[in-house]
Formats: structure tokens, C-alpha cells, sequence
């Protein structure tokens, strides 16, 4: 195993080790042990240092998208339930976001836990990284969840994980909608095109027809909720603070169209920029 893990020259000097096997992890999940392909290098340098010293850990498997705090770095990746019938891949249920947190604090990533949350960050690779955010310790993240029996009334859920040092996890103390809130994230049949966090506040947009704009709190992340909405033609797939009142939409008009097979859709036109007072 040695042989097949990377390793660094300093100045065209003997090759070492960027981390050893025992410094590598690989996900509990029967579904990920089968599918791993990658070796993930999570490395830290310290430029005081004379010599250059990489210092590290790797996960075994496939990762999608990587967030970073100042604090911790995350590395989600999608989890499809499936079985194999033959030479058919069935697959069935609810696809699940898995979460590895690493620490950054000193000079060596540490693994600090694993989560798991219902749905997926989406298919447009440079948003994904939108969707997570890392807020007094609290990670924040929101997934994608339509098309799904269980799950069709609302679209987007929202979920808040805190680490847990004893069992090395990720543990969901929070999520929208829920019993208090049942309200939906967005309208049936409806994508996520826009998230942004800023603070205690998460901004989400989802589209098919309109534009509705969530602002969610998130100041109590055990209990977050809508605190207001805003419907506007067309979608923002950016949004950007400018100063502390307003929020910058980018994205297209549109106009609604019932040519879709179910009486609902729109033509996308142009470049839209909304100005909102948030």
C-alpha cells in the first residue's frame, strides 16, 4: 500500500512520504469501501519552518466538492443507495450528502467526525460549495431533495451539524423544514438555483416559474425558520452582500410559460441583476 500513496522531493531530493498508511481514512459505508477510487491529500506546510515539512492526512474515496472555514475544511460527496440484480444496478431511496470535517488548527489536518444528511448538493459542480457554511462551530448545509415520494412538497431542506468529540461524528441538531416549521422550502417541482450564507442568515433560491427568495435564521441553530420571503420573475443562480442591508442577485429573467406538460415552466430570457433590501 505504501507504493501506491504519494510522495514529495524537496529541491530534486530523496523522494518521501507525504503521510504513511496509518494517516489515511476510509469511510464506514459498505456503498463507499466498494466504489473508493481516490486518494485525497489533505497537507499542511509551515512556511516558517527552514525545511519544508508536508504534513498530513488522506481519505480513501470520491469526493464532489470541498468547503473550507477558517477553522476546518469538509468533504462531501453523494451517497446512492443501489442493488445489483445481474447486470442491472437498481437503484432505490433517498440519495444521502456524506460529510468528513478535518480540522486546521496547527500545523497537521486532524479528522474530527462524519455526518450524513438527506439529498444531494446539486448538479452544477461550481455551486456546491455554496450550499455548506461553517458558523460558530456550526456547520450549515443545504441540500437538494425534490423528486422524491417522501420529500416532494418541499424541494430544498436546510440542515445544522455540530461536531461531537466523543463519537468522532457530525451530528444534525437542527433542520427545516421540521415539526415547529413545516413550511416548504420552495414550491413543488422546483430546483435549487441560488444559496449564500451570510452570518446568522441563510439566502436560498428556487425556481421553475418565479423567483421565491428565502431568508431562513439561523441565529438559534437548533430551531432555524423562514423569516421572510420574496417572490421575483426570473431566478438569481449568485448572490453576493453588498454592504449589511442589501443582497445582489445574478441570474435570468424569465417568463412564465403553460406550454410545459403540466401547465407549468417558463422561457428563460436575458442576464437579470436584482437589487434586494434584505
Amino acid at each position: 500500500l505504501d507504493q501506491m500513496l504519494p510522495n514529495y522531493q524537496v529541491n530534486g531530493g530523496t523522494k518521501q512520504a507525504l503521510f504513511s498508511v496509518e494517516d489515511c481514512f476510509i469511510s464506514d459505508s459498505e456503498q463507499a469501501k466498494q466504489q473508493q477510487s481516490s486518494i485525497i491529500g489533505l497537507i499542511a506546510i509551515d512556511l516558517d519552518e527552514a525545511t519544508v515539512t508536508p504534513r498530513g492526512q488522506c481519505y480513501v474515496g470520491d469526493i464532489e466538492t470541498v468547503y473550507a472555514s477558517s477553522e476546518a475544511i469538509y468533504l462531501a460527496t453523494t451517497q446512492y443507495p443501489y442493488s445489483v440484480d445481474g447486470d442491472v444496478v437498481n437503484y432505490h431511496g433517498q440519495p444521502t450528502t456524506e460529510i468528513h470535517k478535518f480540522s486546521l488548527d496547527g500545523t497537521t489536518p486532524d479528522y474530527r467526525g462524519t455526518g450524513s444528511v438527506a439529498g444531494h448538493l446539486g448538479w452544477q459542480q461550481d455551486l456546491k460549495a455554496f450550499r455548506m457554511n461553517e458558523y460558530n462551530d456550526v456547520l450549515r448545509i443545504i441540500t437538494y431533495t425534490g423528486e422524491q415520494a417522501d420529500s416532494e412538497s418541499s424541494p430544498a431542506h436546510l440542515y445544522t451539524l455540530k461536531e461531537n468529540t466523543e463519537t468522532a461524528s457530525l451530528d444534525t441538531i437542527g433542520s427545516l423544514p421540521n415539526d415547529a416549521h413545516p413550511a416548504p422550502l420552495g414550491k413543488p417541482g422546483e430546483q435549487i438555483y441560488a444559496t449564500r450564507f451570510i452570518g446568522d442568515k441563510a439566502y436560498l433560491v428556487t425556481f421553475r416559474t418565479t423567483d421565491p427568495l428565502y431568508i431562513v435564521d439561523l441565529s438559534d441553530p437548533s430551531d432555524p425558520f423562514v423569516a421572510s420571503e420574496l417572490e421575483i420573475n426570473g431566478y438569481s443562480d449568485y448572490l453576493h452582500p453588498v454592504g449589511e442591508n442589501y443582497l445582489l442577485g445574478i441570474g435570468k429573467d424569465a417568463v412564465a410559460s403553460a406550454e410545459a406538460g403540466d401547465g407549468r415552466g417558463a422561457w428563460v430570457q436575458g442576464v437579470k441583476l436584482s437589487l434586494i433590501d434584505i
